[in-house]
Order: structure tokens, then sequence, then C-alpha cells
């Protein structure tokens, strides 16, 4: 199957995004922290764009994006939908020097082997070594270091199903950053 037919080399990542649903109850609850940060302080990411990134590619050959999505094919039919735990918002990665505000989340056995076989992949396909993964939803990217203590605590206590991922072009943009699927895959292992 080929997918890109640009000659442009692309910026991509594998992601979880989430179903209406689920972005109108983080909405809500990150409504009383629009009241606290000011917009020289935080950018807010735009609703449709909120996701967990599963392993950041970065700089992709056309070429590239097809193997990827031939990789990602059978990883996908061996992985099992799975349940997350969306839980307490916090400064990320540290309060002492947070570079997002965060929405975290558990990071379940089905979801763990998911991570780990396309980290393996991407590995195998000569993608650099990452940090090692923390299951996040980043929410707002901070434009300043210095900020009060966190205002409120917001925790989700929220229950949500992931059933797909996919294979994501990102544009960098003066306004921020801009996705495009490229390829969805369900998971289905049963």
């Amino acid at each position: 199957m080929q997918i890109a037919t640009q000659e442009k080399d692309l910026r991509c990542f594998i992601g979880i995004f989430f179903d209406q649903q689920t972005l109108t109850s983080i909405e809500k609850a990150i409504l009383p922290l629009y009241k606290v940060f000011s917009a020289n302080k935080i950018r807010w990411i735009p609703l449709s764009q909120i996701h967990i990134t599963l392993r950041f590619l970065g700089k992709t050959t056309p070429y590239q994006v097809n193997e990827v999505v031939q990789k990602l094919q059978p990883i996908a039919h061996a992985a099992t939908p799975f349940s997350l735990s969306l839980g307490q918002i916090i400064y990320f990665p540290c309060a002492r020097k947070p570079r997002v505000l965060a929405l975290m989340t558990d990071f379940p056995q089905p979801f763990q082997i998911l991570v780990n076989s396309i980290h393996q992949m991407a590995l195998t396909m000569g993608y650099p070594e990452t940090l090692p993964f923390i299951s996040h939803v980043s929410l707002a990217r901070f434009k300043t270091i210095r900020l009060p203590s966190m205002p409120v605590i917001i925790n989700l206590n929220q229950i949500i199903h992931i059933r797909e991922f996919a294979l994501m072009k990102s544009e960098t943009l003066p306004k921020g950053a801009r996705y495009n699927t490229i390829a969805k895959f369900e998971l289905t292992r049963r």
C-alpha cells in the first residue's frame, strides 16, 4: 500500500487521538485553568490536536512513510484494544522546570506492549533512541518557566477505551503545530 506521494520529507509521529466525548471531558476539566494562566505564559493546544505521542519519528522521507505504514500494520493486528485511565493534571516533566501542562495516564500492560513494539520498529528502521516513554497528554506549552504552584488539583478519574492509533504528519506553524493523519491502525487482536 503506497501512502506518500510527495517528494518532500515529513515530520512524523505515531499517536493516539481521542473521541469527542473524551475531548469534552478534558475541556471541562481544564476550564478553571484557562483563567489562571495568562496568554503570555502559556499556549493551549487546540482540543482537536490533543493526543498521546507513542513515538516521535521526526524527519521521515516519503519512502520511509510507506515502510512505517507497512511495519505498523502487523503491530496493530497483534495489539489488543485496552482501557486507559485519565488521571491528574500536572506540570511536566517536573514542577521546577515544566515545559507542558500534562494530563497523566496509567500504563497498562497492553499499552506497554504496543509502545515497546512501536519503539523497536522505529529503532530497526534507524530512527534515533528516545527518552523513556511516560504516558501523558500535553494540554498546553509554557512560554516561560516562572510559574505559580499548581493553582488547583484536577483529577479526571475517567476510563477511556483505545482501539486505534495513527501515523501523523506534523507541520510547525507560527501559531503552533498542525497535525494530519497519514494512516490509522485498528488494534485487532482479541
